[in-house]
Protein backbone atom coordinates (compact mmCIF):
# COMPACT_ATOMS: atom_id res chain seq x y z
CA UNK A 1 0.00 0.00 0.00
CA UNK A 2 1.76 3.01 -1.61
CA UNK A 3 0.53 6.50 -2.65
CA UNK A 4 -2.23 6.03 -5.61
CA UNK A 5 -1.59 5.78 -8.82
CA UNK A 6 -3.90 6.64 -11.18
CA UNK A 7 -7.23 3.76 -10.94
CA UNK A 8 -6.95 1.94 -14.08
CA UNK A 9 -10.68 1.47 -15.66
CA UNK A 10 -12.75 -1.12 -14.85
CA UNK A 11 -12.58 -2.60 -18.35
CA UNK A 12 -8.64 -2.50 -17.70
CA UNK A 13 -9.38 -4.75 -14.67
CA UNK A 14 -11.23 -7.03 -16.02
CA UNK A 15 -9.23 -7.69 -18.83
CA UNK A 16 -6.09 -7.77 -15.97
CA UNK A 17 -8.30 -11.61 -15.41
CA UNK A 18 -8.52 -12.90 -19.06
CA UNK A 19 -5.91 -15.78 -18.48
CA UNK A 20 -5.07 -18.94 -20.23
CA UNK A 21 -7.41 -22.12 -18.49
CA UNK A 22 -5.77 -25.08 -16.72
CA UNK A 23 -6.22 -23.36 -12.60
CA UNK A 24 -9.00 -23.98 -10.22
CA UNK A 25 -11.71 -21.18 -10.82
CA UNK A 26 -12.12 -21.25 -6.91
CA UNK A 27 -10.09 -21.33 -3.70
CA UNK A 28 -10.12 -24.82 -2.22
CA UNK A 29 -13.05 -24.93 0.27
CA UNK A 30 -10.67 -25.26 3.20
CA UNK A 31 -8.27 -22.22 2.09
CA UNK A 32 -9.98 -19.27 3.90
CA UNK A 33 -10.91 -21.73 6.99
CA UNK A 34 -7.03 -22.07 6.96
CA UNK A 35 -6.07 -18.82 6.50
CA UNK A 36 -8.91 -17.45 9.70
CA UNK A 37 -7.35 -19.80 11.59
CA UNK A 38 -3.74 -18.63 11.05
CA UNK A 39 -4.84 -14.82 11.89
CA UNK A 40 -6.88 -16.08 14.42
CA UNK A 41 -3.83 -17.52 16.11
CA UNK A 42 -1.18 -14.86 15.49
CA UNK A 43 -3.73 -11.19 15.39
CA UNK A 44 -5.12 -9.86 18.18
CA UNK A 45 -8.14 -7.57 18.74
CA UNK A 46 -6.61 -4.55 17.72
CA UNK A 47 -4.96 -6.24 14.35
CA UNK A 48 -1.56 -6.61 15.98
CA UNK A 49 0.45 -9.64 14.32
CA UNK A 50 2.74 -11.44 16.54
CA UNK A 51 5.58 -11.85 13.90
CA UNK A 52 8.11 -13.70 16.08
CA UNK A 53 5.93 -16.58 16.89
CA UNK A 54 4.13 -16.83 13.65
CA UNK A 55 7.21 -16.74 11.64
CA UNK A 56 8.33 -19.44 14.25
CA UNK A 57 5.76 -21.66 14.10
CA UNK A 58 3.46 -21.00 11.35
CA UNK A 59 5.43 -19.83 8.08
CA UNK A 60 5.19 -22.49 5.98
CA UNK A 61 1.60 -23.25 6.87
CA UNK A 62 0.85 -19.45 5.76
CA UNK A 63 2.87 -19.98 2.56
CA UNK A 64 0.69 -23.47 2.18
CA UNK A 65 -2.21 -21.10 2.15
CA UNK A 66 -1.03 -18.66 -0.14
CA UNK A 67 0.11 -21.26 -3.24
CA UNK A 68 -3.38 -22.75 -2.47
CA UNK A 69 -4.60 -19.08 -3.67
CA UNK A 70 -2.44 -19.27 -6.36
CA UNK A 71 -3.61 -21.93 -7.66
CA UNK A 72 -6.97 -20.07 -8.26
CA UNK A 73 -7.61 -18.40 -11.92
CA UNK A 74 -8.62 -14.94 -10.93
CA UNK A 75 -10.72 -15.04 -14.26
CA UNK A 76 -13.21 -18.10 -13.45
CA UNK A 77 -13.90 -15.22 -9.94
CA UNK A 78 -15.27 -12.82 -13.10
CA UNK A 79 -18.78 -13.68 -12.99
CA UNK A 80 -19.09 -13.05 -9.11
CA UNK A 81 -18.30 -9.78 -7.77
CA UNK A 82 -18.26 -10.58 -4.00
CA UNK A 83 -16.40 -14.12 -4.63
CA UNK A 84 -13.50 -11.90 -6.47
CA UNK A 85 -12.96 -9.15 -3.66
CA UNK A 86 -12.72 -12.02 -1.71
CA UNK A 87 -10.36 -13.53 -2.87
CA UNK A 88 -8.19 -10.62 -3.97
CA UNK A 89 -8.15 -8.83 -0.35
CA UNK A 90 -7.24 -12.65 1.19
CA UNK A 91 -4.68 -12.76 -1.70
CA UNK A 92 -3.28 -9.11 -0.61
CA UNK A 93 -2.98 -9.44 3.20
CA UNK A 94 -1.88 -13.03 2.71
CA UNK A 95 1.13 -12.12 0.81
CA UNK A 96 2.21 -9.00 2.99
CA UNK A 97 2.49 -11.25 5.81
CA UNK A 98 4.58 -13.43 3.69
CA UNK A 99 6.37 -11.14 3.12
CA UNK A 100 6.93 -9.59 6.61
CA UNK A 101 7.74 -12.80 7.72
CA UNK A 102 10.60 -13.62 5.14
CA UNK A 103 11.56 -10.43 6.32
CA UNK A 104 11.59 -10.55 9.65
CA UNK A 105 12.50 -9.18 11.88
CA UNK A 106 12.50 -5.59 10.61
CA UNK A 107 10.97 -2.47 11.92
CA UNK A 108 8.63 -1.48 8.79
CA UNK A 109 7.84 -3.09 5.61
CA UNK A 110 8.99 0.35 4.05
CA UNK A 111 12.54 -0.91 5.04
CA UNK A 112 11.89 -2.91 1.77
CA UNK A 113 10.61 0.03 -0.51
CA UNK A 114 13.67 2.25 -0.46
CA UNK A 115 17.14 1.37 -1.71
CA UNK A 116 19.04 -1.52 -3.83
CA UNK A 117 16.12 -1.18 -6.74
CA UNK A 118 13.64 -3.52 -4.59
CA UNK A 119 10.37 -2.56 -3.62
CA UNK A 120 8.53 -5.01 -1.88
CA UNK A 121 4.82 -3.49 -2.96
CA UNK A 122 6.03 -3.67 -6.78
CA UNK A 123 8.41 -6.27 -6.65
CA UNK A 124 7.30 -9.17 -4.27
CA UNK A 125 5.80 -11.44 -5.97
CA UNK A 126 2.28 -13.89 -6.14
CA UNK A 127 2.01 -15.85 -9.16
CA UNK A 128 -1.31 -17.17 -10.16
CA UNK A 129 -4.04 -17.67 -13.37
CA UNK A 130 -0.70 -17.96 -15.42
CA UNK A 131 0.95 -14.26 -14.36
CA UNK A 132 2.73 -12.88 -12.13
CA UNK A 133 1.22 -10.58 -9.91
CA UNK A 134 2.42 -7.40 -7.54
CA UNK A 135 0.43 -6.04 -4.40
CA UNK A 136 0.70 -2.68 -6.23
CA UNK A 137 -1.04 -4.37 -9.80
CA UNK A 138 -3.68 -6.29 -7.59
CA UNK A 139 -4.34 -3.25 -5.62
CA UNK A 140 -4.43 -0.68 -7.89
CA UNK A 141 -5.18 -2.77 -11.41
CA UNK A 142 -7.97 -5.31 -9.82
CA UNK A 143 -9.24 -4.09 -6.39
CA UNK A 144 -9.61 -0.33 -6.75
CA UNK A 145 -11.37 -0.55 -10.05
CA UNK A 146 -13.86 -2.05 -8.57
CA UNK A 147 -15.36 0.96 -7.40
CA UNK A 148 -15.74 0.25 -3.43
CA UNK A 149 -14.28 2.17 -1.15
CA UNK A 150 -15.06 -0.32 1.78
CA UNK A 151 -11.28 -2.19 0.47
CA UNK A 152 -9.30 0.49 1.64
CA UNK A 153 -10.49 -0.70 5.19
CA UNK A 154 -10.00 -4.55 4.43
CA UNK A 155 -6.31 -4.05 2.89
CA UNK A 156 -3.74 -4.27 5.10
CA UNK A 157 -0.09 -2.86 4.50
CA UNK A 158 1.59 -3.81 8.22
CA UNK A 159 1.91 -0.75 9.60
CA UNK A 160 0.76 0.87 12.50
CA UNK A 161 -1.50 3.15 10.94
CA UNK A 162 -3.07 1.28 8.66
CA UNK A 163 -6.80 -0.18 9.27
CA UNK A 164 -6.67 -3.15 11.73
CA UNK A 165 -5.81 -6.47 9.96
CA UNK A 166 -8.91 -8.63 10.44
CA UNK A 167 -8.89 -11.90 12.74
CA UNK A 168 -10.55 -13.63 10.01
CA UNK A 169 -10.83 -14.13 5.86
CA UNK A 170 -12.56 -12.45 3.89
CA UNK A 171 -15.80 -14.70 2.61
CA UNK A 172 -17.99 -14.14 0.01
CA UNK A 173 -21.25 -14.72 2.14
CA UNK A 174 -20.76 -12.80 4.78
CA UNK A 175 -18.38 -9.56 2.41
CA UNK A 176 -20.78 -6.72 2.77
CA UNK A 177 -21.07 -7.43 6.44
CA UNK A 178 -17.51 -7.89 6.67
CA UNK A 179 -16.39 -4.79 4.98
CA UNK A 180 -19.49 -2.37 6.65
CA UNK A 181 -17.88 -3.46 10.13
CA UNK A 182 -14.55 -3.16 8.78
CA UNK A 183 -15.01 0.63 8.05
CA UNK A 184 -16.71 1.08 10.76
CA UNK A 185 -14.05 -0.11 12.55
CA UNK A 186 -10.97 1.97 11.01
CA UNK A 187 -13.13 5.16 10.50
CA UNK A 188 -14.24 5.68 14.66
CA UNK A 189 -10.61 4.86 15.72
CA UNK A 190 -9.01 8.54 15.96
CA UNK A 191 -5.45 7.22 15.88
CA UNK A 192 -6.05 5.72 12.46
CA UNK A 193 -8.92 6.85 10.71
CA UNK A 194 -10.79 10.37 12.00
CA UNK A 195 -10.16 12.57 14.60
CA UNK A 196 -12.17 15.57 14.83
CA UNK A 197 -11.02 18.90 17.41
CA UNK A 198 -10.70 22.70 17.26
CA UNK A 199 -12.78 22.81 14.19
CA UNK A 200 -10.28 20.51 12.50
CA UNK A 201 -11.43 17.17 10.80
CA UNK A 202 -8.14 14.50 10.33
CA UNK A 203 -8.48 12.25 8.22
CA UNK A 204 -6.59 8.99 7.66
CA UNK A 205 -3.90 9.65 4.77
CA UNK A 206 -5.56 7.23 2.59
CA UNK A 207 -8.20 9.66 1.87
CA UNK A 208 -5.20 11.77 0.52
CA UNK A 209 -3.31 8.88 -1.45
CA UNK A 210 -6.74 7.41 -2.62
CA UNK A 211 -8.99 10.47 -2.64
CA UNK A 212 -10.93 9.99 -5.70
CA UNK A 213 -11.98 6.58 -4.48
CA UNK A 214 -14.38 8.27 -1.64
CA UNK A 215 -15.99 10.93 -3.96
CA UNK A 216 -15.10 13.41 -6.55
CA UNK A 217 -14.43 16.28 -3.87
CA UNK A 218 -13.54 16.50 -0.90
CA UNK A 219 -17.10 17.56 0.62
CA UNK A 220 -18.39 14.33 -1.06
CA UNK A 221 -15.66 11.96 0.90
CA UNK A 222 -16.97 13.79 3.91
CA UNK A 223 -20.21 12.89 3.44
CA UNK A 224 -19.15 9.24 2.68
CA UNK A 225 -17.05 9.01 6.04
CA UNK A 226 -20.05 10.73 8.09
CA UNK A 227 -22.52 7.72 7.03
CA UNK A 228 -19.90 4.93 9.27
CA UNK A 229 -19.41 7.31 12.65
CA UNK A 230 -21.03 6.31 15.47
CA UNK A 231 -21.38 9.71 17.46
CA UNK A 232 -23.73 12.02 16.13
CA UNK A 233 -21.57 15.16 17.28
CA UNK A 234 -18.76 13.91 14.78
CA UNK A 235 -20.68 13.11 12.05
CA UNK A 236 -22.19 16.95 12.40
CA UNK A 237 -18.40 17.82 12.91
CA UNK A 238 -17.05 16.05 9.40
CA UNK A 239 -20.20 17.71 7.81
CA UNK A 240 -19.82 21.02 8.83
CA UNK A 241 -19.60 23.90 6.45
CA UNK A 242 -16.04 25.42 6.32
CA UNK A 243 -14.78 22.54 8.57
CA UNK A 244 -10.56 22.05 8.42
CA UNK A 245 -9.61 19.17 6.74
CA UNK A 246 -6.37 17.84 7.29
CA UNK A 247 -4.78 14.29 6.91
CA UNK A 248 -3.29 12.13 10.17
CA UNK A 249 0.59 11.35 10.25
CA UNK A 250 1.17 8.42 8.69
CA UNK A 251 3.17 5.75 11.14
CA UNK A 252 5.39 3.04 9.25
CA UNK A 253 6.31 1.21 12.14
CA UNK A 254 5.40 -2.61 11.93
CA UNK A 255 2.28 -4.06 13.39
CA UNK A 256 3.90 -5.90 15.26
CA UNK A 257 1.86 -6.86 18.74
CA UNK A 258 4.99 -6.17 20.95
Amino acid sequence: MMPAVKRPSLVVALAALLVAPGARALPPAETYDDLTALLKRHVDERGLVDYRTFKVQDEEALRAVVRRLGSVDPAGLADSPRALKAYWINVYNAVTLQAVLEFFPLGSLREKAEGQGYNVWDDYPFDAGGRRWSLNQIEHEVLRPLGDPRVHAALNCASVSCPRLLREAYVPARLDEQLEEQTRQWLNDPARGVRVGDGVVSLSMLFTWFGEDFGPDVPARLRWVSQYLRDPAMREAVTRRGARVEALPWDWRLNERR
